[in-house]
């Protein structure tokens, strides 16, 4: 973990999006979970939250996507 922060110090907002995506897509091979086809639910609608829905869109998965107020489908989450 501490070289993933040296690593992202020096990079702008692109750049660290890129590099969070990358080491999500290794991470989902490398857990072999098929994320193809899958639903899969992301909670948060932060930057991560983002991040994760680009990167498991592209690999072939249908995302939900739940915030803490999320109004399209009527319900509020609280954590």
């Amino acid at each position: 973990l501490a070289c993933d922060q040296e690593t992202v110090r020096e990079m702008d907002h692109a750049e660290r999006r890129a590099y969070s995506a990358a080491l999500l897509r290794c991470a989902v091979k490398r857990s072999g979970i098929a994320v193809s086809g899958a639903k899969i639910l992301v909670l948060g609608n932060g930057g991560a939250a983002a991040t994760a829905v680009t990167v498991l869109t592209d690999m072939g998965a249908e995302v939900i996507l739940l915030g803490r107020s999320d109004r399209s489908v009527g319900l509020t989450a609280f954590w």
